[in-house]
């Protein structure tokens, strides 16, 4: 059979569907298993090993109705048996429906339930996103017993990045990935600077890793602490770059955001830090991961924009640099 999986349209949430996909692949142990996925995204899926195919699909052929429906339709070539939907958007349900797949399971809700085959209703109970992914397969025994694999780079991915480092004059840097899509999670140039400035008198080096959106932040904060222990790679690189540059890290500070997802699941030792999101429902998985939190009065949110007019951001100022270099020493002994 051929199983097709829609992936989520964003980096941490594509993160977090690996753990799918291993539960998927043990189900499906000798079928052929496609992932689709937005350009942007892509990359996460890439030489994994329990992946055979993975479709990039630009973002411009899914702007309005009439792209929507070329790119489901583009999909029938694929033949799929069982397509698995696992945003919950009313576009991916129409994507489905035009790819003719025999079997097209996703979540009910958003009107989606005419598109899909089988429609699973959203468990009513706090789950971390990673089992929300998984609910699809509605606990089949066969997909128990897995084994998990997350981002899989290539030996000469590994040493592109230890060239860029060495050509850079930096060695066992820590990273720190200051970068988020929400404002609300975006941690303030002011706590990165208290951060840096705690620990520069120390034998360090720092690289900044992000998008070129990212840059100038980057480049304020290095202003302010001074540019030799501290360099930025933000807008720099591809996403699969920035990952294996991630992967050459001792150790990465993160805001809450796609990157601080891939650190974590490279089991680089990653220190989120959280504000407006809810780390029950979306913390980085990996087995040297902490997460740090204020839990201040408002928070979670989980708004995109911080909506606390009287204390903006208090949820992520709150967040001393001594309560990070703890954490960053307990993941360290």
């Amino acid at each position: 059979m051929k199983i097709g999986v829609y992936s989520p349209n964003w980096i941490g949430d594509a993160v977090m569907a690996l753990k799918f996909i291993g539960r998927l692949r043990k189900k499906y142990a000798g079928d052929e298993l496609i992932v689709i996925a937005r350009d942007w995204v892509a990359a996460i899926y890439d030489n994994h090993p329990l992946i055979n195919k993975v479709l990039p699909v630009p973002t411009k052929e899914l702007t309005g109705v009439f792209n929507t429906i070329k790119t489901g339709r583009s999909l029938q070539k694929l033949n799929l048996d069982i397509f698995f939907m696992l945003p919950d958007s009313f576009r991916s349900a129409v994507i489905a429906w035009f790819s003719r797949s025999n079997a097209r399971i996703g979540f009910a809700g958003q009107m989606r339930e005419t598109f899909l085959t089988d429609q699973i209703n959203l468990p009513k109970e706090v789950i971390h996103r990673s089992e929300k992914y998984i609910y699809l397969l509605q606990n089949d025994e066969k997909a128990q017993d897995f084994q998990q694999m997350g981002i899989t780079l290539r030996d000469q991915e590994k040493k592109w990045a230890n060239k860029i480092l060495q050509e850079n004059n930096v060695k066992d840097p820590i990273g720190l990935l200051t970068g988020s899509l929400a404002k609300s999670r975006s941690v303030p140039i002011g706590k990165w600077i208290e951060i840096l400035k705690d620990k520069l008198a120390d034998d360090n080096q720092f690289v900044i890793i992000g998008e070129k959106r990212n840059a100038g932040n980057a480049q304020e904060i290095i202003a302010q602490v001074g540019d030799d222990k501290v360099i930025s790679f933000c807008g720099k690189y591809t996403l699969r770059e920035s990952i294996a540059l991630i992967s050459r890290c001792r150790a990465v500070i993160a805001a809450d955001s796609g990157l601080g997802h891939i650190a974590a699941d490279l089991d680089i030792p990653t220190i989120s830090l959280f504000g407006a999101g809810d780390p029950e429902k979306t913390r980085p998985l990996g087995n040297l991961t902490q997460v740090i939190t204020a839990n201040v009065h408002c928070s979670p949110c989980g708004n995109n924009i911080c909506g606390n007019n009287l204390e903006p951001m208090i949820c992520l100022d709150t967040i001393s640099s001594t309560q990070i270099w703890n954490a960053y020493r307990d993941l360290h002994n």
